[in-house]
Formats: C-alpha cells, structure tokens, sequence
C-alpha cells in the first residue's frame, strides 16, 4: 500500500524529495492505526472494535478477502491515474 502512495510523490518530487514525505504517511498509517485500535478498546461507549472482531470471526474468507481487496484495488487504481497525470506534466 505504502508503495502505490510513494509512485505519485516520486515522480512530482523527485525521489530524495519524496523519502520524507515516505516517512510521515508510513508514520501516519502505523501510529493513527495503534492509536485508534487503543482508543476503540478503552472506550466502552464505543463497542465498534467488538462489532469488529466479530464481523470478521463470522465471515467467511472469500469476504474477508474481498473486504481487504478491493479497497487495495482502488488505491492501486487511484495511484496509478495519479502519478500518469504527475508523468505527463513532467518536463524530461
């Protein structure tokens, strides 16, 4: 995932340009993430992460793969369209 947001800002910025940019969204992803599944398990008012857990115990794996693809497939999508329009304005 984190490959197909760095295409876009590579080929705007440039690739040393582009690493720290790379590195707050990877920071952004890993601790938002740890930060909103503790907040959920804290929160008793809030049973979203139980609702969670057992959504996913009871689905089969072909929605669970269809959960977590197309999601991926959208981004990959969107990453793609992003960084061609970045490529086309690019001066050589």
């Amino acid at each position: 995932m984190f490959c197909s947001i760095s295409f876009p800002l590579i080929f705007k910025y440039g690739f040393l340009k582009s690493k720290m940019a790379n590195l707050i969204i990877f920071f952004v992803f890993v601790f938002g993430g740890t930060g909103l599944v503790s907040y959920l398990s804290k929160n008793n008012k809030l049973m979203l992460s139980q609702d969670i857990v057992t959504f996913i115990s009871n689905s089969s794996d072909i929605e669970l793969l269809l959960i977590l693809a197309v999601p991926l497939v959208l981004i990959l999508i969107c990453s793609y369209y992003i960084s061609l329009a970045f490529y086309r304005k690019r001066e050589f």
